[in-house]
């Protein structure tokens, strides 16, 4: 019997409401069972540790859970609603949130978790050596590319802010974050996979909270002086890397437009936290749309509708 078999059996009543979610086709969903189960199965678990977790989307299902014509790239990491509202920590309400084959999300700031996503394998463990010191022994998720960290968030609360960790290849989810749950599938057909169900998560160490409520180093070495927009010479590092990241776009396998989308809600998240202005942003990246060959008219159009998103969806991670 599966861990969600169980927590139907013994639950006949459920504090949390059910909350509507967007629904999918109904025959792919029935001819999904085992992976939903499966995806289930891997929630009971987190929930036994005391995780709120949600419904998110799942790149096999007919169309994105957030109801938008996304870039394939982009899918099984966006919310089945209003995730903060969805958020629970009943096996039931979550599985009146699958309507149809939907991956699961955790919710860091309900669930007290500060998660550290690399981007770049052995990035953490690269600045924990810079800095002396040794990664704790702590749950962990490998996903579709990296590795993700979980810790106990200190009493202090700790949002997404990267502080002196910025530029390394890595991402933090606190307080208004989320990261996808093991037994999800990423979009390269890979399952996020626990390293070890029964290593418990650790406390964040204090070396690592002190990296992330710093302020952030000075432009790294990741600012290229040749790279050729207007923008350069304006605008510092921490929204000069995402012009970076729209200036290299490849052509041949990737969309300007997904990779600008990417760009501008990272930069959403950047003005939340009081690094740069939307104006700033704005203009910087359009100037980048442009460069790749994007119409200025659509770059700028295109920028100010993917800020709009990246805010009202702030706090996504891989």
């Amino acid at each position: 019997m599966t861990a969600y078999q169980r927590d139907v059996k013994t639950r006949q009543t459920d504090v949390n409401p059910v909350i509507t979610v967007r629904p999918e086709d109904p025959l792919q969903a029935a001819a999904s069972g085992d992976e939903r189960h499966r995806i289930l199965d891997a929630a009971g678990r987190l929930l036994e540790r005391g995780f709120h977790l949600f419904a998110c989307d799942h790149p096999d299902s007919t169309r994105c859970a957030c109801g938008r014509s996304c870039d394939a790239k982009q899918r099984g990491k966006h919310p089945a609603g209003r995730w903060k509202e969805l958020a629970t920590n009943s096996l039931v309400t979550l599985g009146s949130q699958m309507t149809s084959l939907r991956n699961v999300a955790v919710a860091c700031g309900p669930s007290a978790l500060v998660v550290i996503d690399e981007d770049v394998p052995g990035a953490l463990e690269a600045y924990a050596s810079e800095a002396g010191e040794e990664i704790p022994n702590t749950f962990r998720t490998e996903t579709g590319k990296g590795t993700h960290f979980y810790f106990s968030a200190p009493e202090e609360r700790l949002g997404n802010g990267l502080g002196q960790l910025r530029g390394r290849g890595i991402d933090v989810r606190g307080v208004g974050g989320y990261v996808i749950a093991p037994g999800s599938r990423h979009q390269s057909g890979r399952i996020y996979e626990a390293s070890d169900w029964k290593r418990p998560v650790a406390q964040l160490p204090t070396w690592l909270e002190e990296a992330l409520r710093a302020s952030p180093m000075p432009n790294s070495g990741l600012i290229r002086a040749d790279a050729g927009t207007a923008a350069r010479a304006e605008y510092g590092g921490d929204l000069w890397r995402l012009v970076l990241q729209v200036l290299t776009v490849d052509m041949e396998t990737e969309s300007r437009h997904g990779r600008l989308h990417w760009a501008a809600c990272r930069a959403a998240e950047d003005i939340a936290a009081g690094y740069y202005d939307e104006r700033q942003a704005r203009q910087a990246l359009a100037a980048a749309g442009v460069d790749v060959g994007l119409d200025e008219r659509d770059a700028r159009d295109y920028v100010r509708r993917a800020l709009r998103w990246g805010r009202d969806h702030m706090g996504a991670v891989a």
